[in-house]
Formats: structure tokens, sequence, C-alpha cells
């Protein structure tokens, strides 16, 4: 069976599925949050406690910088309207989560350019999943045949298991 782009293109978004990501986005907007909350004076925290009134308790947006580096826009609850964060130690944690996800986005973009490169150079499903037999459930059965353990990439699969990468054992 000829190995299509269609086929290239899901095997790597599959292997990339299976690598773990840390969610940073939303750890970013939890400690912004958090942040917001612990600043805000005791009587405002009151009413936002009870479940009833934070319907009526609307969002506003700040604009952060950590010296020069933009760290973004960060819409929640209890920003003041005039509000500029000044907490160095507070933006110095939202940066490092930033450069964080930066780095794991870079590294996604560099395995994905190399899984691309290997699966490129084959041309047959079957001469893939003889050669990858790592990666032969992210590809398609071929007259019945079962994948084989033979070594694989060394360099591409621990870059994987790096960013969570599990390997299928076959039976």
């Amino acid at each position: 069976m000829r190995l299509n782009n269609s086929i290239k293109q899901a095997f790597v978004k599959s292997v990339l599925d299976d690598s773990a990501l840390v969610d940073y986005t939303t750890q970013i907007n939890d400690r912004v949050k958090k942040y917001f909350y612990e600043i805000a004076p005791p009587d405002v925290k009151k009413v936002y406690d009870n479940p009833k009134n934070q319907k009526y308790i609307s969002s506003n947006s700040v604009s952060m910088t950590y010296g020069s580096e933009y760290l973004g826009w960060f819409n929640t609850p209890l920003i003041p309207a005039d509000c500029v964060v000044t907490d160095m130690d507070f933006l110095a944690e939202i940066a490092y989560l930033k450069k964080q996800e930066r780095e794991q986005q870079t590294k996604r973009y560099d395995l994905e350019a190399k899984l691309r490169g290997v699966i490129d150079s084959f041309t047959t499903v079957k001469t893939a999943r003889e050669s990858l037999p790592e990666f032969c459930k992210y590809l398609p059965e071929v007259d019945g045949n079962r994948c084989k353990t033979l070594p694989a990439i060394a360099g591409l699969v621990a870059d994987l298991q790096n960013i969570g990468w599990k390997t299928h054992t076959t039976a």
C-alpha cells in the first residue's frame, strides 16, 4: 500500500497527540485569577465568594509586561478598573510559565518536522512498518501482517519520550 500524504499527516498527528503536553495556558490563567483574588479587598472577596453573586461580577482585562517582554492580555473577575500590575515576583512567575510554553511549542514543532522527515522517507506502508516498529500502531495494517519488534530511530524515539510519548509494546 502506498504511503500517501493523508496517511503521513495522520501518522504525524497521531504520534504527537499521544505525547503529553503541559497546559500552560490554563496554568497561567488560573494563576492570574488567583493573584487578583489574593489582592482583592476582604469585602470584595466576601461578595465574590458567594456563588449567587458571581454572575453579577463582570470580568475586566489587563495587559501585562515583564520588563520589555509582553505577557499578554488577561481577562478575569476582580481586576480593578485602573489596574497596573507592578508585583515583579508575580510577573516573573507568569513570564517563566510563558517561556515554558514557548519552549514546549518549539520542541513540538521540531519533533513534528523530524517525524515528517522520517515518514517522508518511505513510499509504502509496509516499509515504514518494518523500519519503524515502535510506530506501527499509527500506521494502517497491511495484508494482516503484524509489527515486528526491531530497534527504531533512537534519537527520534528518545526525543518523543522526553515530552511524554509512551511506546506501544506489541504482543
